[in-house]
């Protein structure tokens, strides 16, 4: 037995590697970046209290010193005018073990480093990957008390092949959420062996995690339910166990509550150092909005809704109503459940940028997994015929998702429902794919229809240049366009019956060049296309102009969404259909600016097309 569990050890230690010295080092930017940044603070440069400075080292990758030189205006900052790390140290005391371990290695080869070489970053992933796979070996511990080895272990691998947990341990690291899974299965298999035998040790470790899982996250906190419920289960049900563990209560939650606050102080010492107090609200710019949470496009919408990409959730929910999960399990996962739930969407950034499939859930799948294990112990021919079909189809969703998003042709966090039906059964993408990102019309029906009548055009020369930042070039064939808000747009043009009557779609063009690349969708110029009816506004599109220069004749394979050409001269076309509109109706085009970059502009075309 001993040699069979360092066996499984030595396999998920190699697995670990052969991904970590595969990956590309490209793992610190933005959240994961923040989780991290303490540790090279601390031992290399000794700046955890001026954390900015950091960014002016010389050898720092230009990238990271970009996103550290932001913090001033993301983070809170102290009377020093020093930043505040906005987020805990937990992940960074999780990355330990690997940072320690470069940074001995360093030292004694006489080797200087900054902290955010490809060594440290692949440490990461070697961590990220390790914590995945010991999570669900404890996954897999703790269901095997109740079900057989065989149901776990099929239980275990639609976990990860179904759910998020796929991308965020193989594809995305550095995050929170692989750390936080481990963790809490961790504390679930010490609370379901707890039943088998009663043990200090391991109410001693349980409260410890906890406070580690609280300090990485505070509403984590929840999760203590589940050694808590279990307990008073076991108690409940065993009258010797009863006495077991209320011999000499007193003390022994003296050392549980010690235990538990053990992690949490090195975080009330740093908040000490850098603000005078040992209590500090570290997320000041951000919110929970406890009154309105966005529970249904949270776990139903197409922007990381989280039944929408990881659907296999769903169905380990039904699971739960299996008789085979035990009771106390049922009252753990219907208190946890919609707690967590609320806590996840009433968050102010409910779709949480950087993510896949609503990450902060990957929390709760520990406890979710009894119910997959549930599914999976129907023994009705029917219903495990369903059951077995509606996992099969949750996997290839959650896989299709992954794929695509791996390779640049999905971006979940601005998805849209008309993008991911359209494309869900596409391995490339289509130019007019792109489209449905920002509209639900398919353009390549709609510019079919190509007898065209031209309203109006606006070429460079009719740019309003009283803005300085316009700036006409040479010789005179583009004006550059600087940072206004609205720098260019066609007049109004009043619908009319015969409109309607003799043409199918509007046709808007533009002619455009970006010499910088903008990676962010909402920083991108838009072409807008505005429906105005009777003084009120009926419609509105904001077609991104950015992610569609260049792509018109690249093969499908070749398309990836956030990748810009720069410059290079190019038409964006849009069409909007004429069915919806009434006589008298105003449209209006334009382009907005909202990151207030600047372009090269050309000229811009409205047209009526049959």
């Amino acid at each position: 037995m001993s040699w069979y569990k360092y066996s499984i050890l030595i396999i998920i230690i190699i697995i670990s590697l052969i991904t970590a010295i595969n990956k590309k080092a490209n793992v610190l930017y933005g959240d994961a970046l923040g989780y991290y940044i303490y540790l090279p603070a601390s031992f290399l440069h000794n700046k955890l209290d001026k954390v900015d400075d950091i960014a002016l080292i010389d050898d720092i990758p230009d990238g990271i010193a970009g996103n550290i030189s932001r913090y001033r205006k993301e983070y809170s900052t102290n009377k020093n005018n020093y930043s505040i790390i906005q987020y805990t140290y937990g992940i960074a005391a999780m990355q330990f073990p690997g940072f320690i371990s470069i940074y001995l290695w360093d030292n004694l080869h006489g080797q200087n480093a900054n902290g955010f070489e490809a060594r440290y970053q692949k440490s990461i992933v070697f961590l990220n990957v390790f914590y995945l796979l010991l999570g669900l070996l404890f996954c897999y511990k703790a269901l095997s008390y109740h079900f057989n080895k065989r149901i776990s272990f099929i239980a275990v691998a639609i976990g990860l092949i179904g759910s998020n947990l796929f991308w965020f341990g193989f594809i995305q690291h550095g995050m929170a959420h692989i750390p936080q899974f481990m963790l809490i299965s961790v504390v679930t298999f010490l609370s379901v062996r707890l039943k088998e035998r009663w043990s200090l040790k391991s109410l001693y470790l349980i409260a410890f995690l906890l406070g580690l899982i609280t300090i990485i996250r505070p509403v984590d906190i929840i999760f203590g339910l589940i050694p808590l419920i279990s307990l008073i289960k076991y108690c409940l049900d065993d009258l010797s166990y009863r006495k077991l563990v209320f011999n000499n209560i007193a003390f022994t939650l003296a050392v549980a509550i010690f235990l538990f606050i053990i992690p949490i102080i090195p975080q009330l010492l740093y908040w000490k150092m850098m603000t005078g107090s040992y209590l500090y609200d570290s997320y000041s710019n951000y919110h929970f909005d406890w009154t309105r949470p966005h529970i249904i496009k949270g776990l139903f919408g197409h922007k990381n809704g989280w039944f929408v990409y990881t659907p296999v959730m769903l169905v380990a929910i039904i699971g739960y109503f299996i008789k085979s999960i035990p009771k106390h399990f049922l009252l753990i996962s219907a208190l946890i459940l919609p707690m967590h739930i609320y806590f996840t969407y009433a968050w102010f950034n409910y779709n949480y940028i950087n993510g896949f499939g609503s990450r902060p859930m990957i929390h709760v799948y520990p406890i979710l997994i009894f119910g997959i294990a549930g599914i999976l112990s129907i023994r009705h021919k029917i219903w495990r015929l369903i059951t077995t079909v509606a996992i099969l189809i949750s996997i290839i969703v959650n896989l299709n998702f992954s794929y695509k998003q791996w390779h640049g042709r999905l971006f979940s966090d601005e998805s849209t429902a008309a993008f991911n039906t359209n494309t869900f059964f596409k391995i490339g993408l289509a130019y007019h794919d792109l489209f449905y990102l920002n509209s639900k019309w398919n353009q390549k029906k709609l510019s079919s229809f190509t007898d065209c009548k031209l309203l109006y055009q606006k070429n460079h020369n009719d740019v309003f240049l009283s803005d300085t930042s316009h700036v006409l070039d040479q010789d005179s064939s583009f004006v550059k366009l600087g940072n206004d808000q609205f720098p260019v747009g066609v007049d109004p043009y009043v619908i009319s019956n015969e409109d309607l009557e003799a043409y199918k779609s509007i046709h808007a063009t533009i002619n455009m060049k970006f010499r910088e690349y903008q990676f962010m969708p909402y920083d991108h110029h838009k072409l807008v296309i505005e429906v105005n009816r009777k003084g009120e506004n009926i419609h509105w599109e904001g077609i991104s102009i950015n992610d569609k220069i260049g792509k018109k004749d690249l093969a499908k394979s070749e398309i990836e969404i956030r990748r810009t050409y720069i410059d290079q001269w190019d038409n964006v076309d849009y069409h909007f259909p004429t069915k919806n509109l009434m006589s008298g109706d105003q449209v209006k085009v334009y382009v907005w600016n909202p990151a207030r970059r600047s372009a090269d502009f050309r000229y811009m075309e409205l047209s009526l097309c049959q």
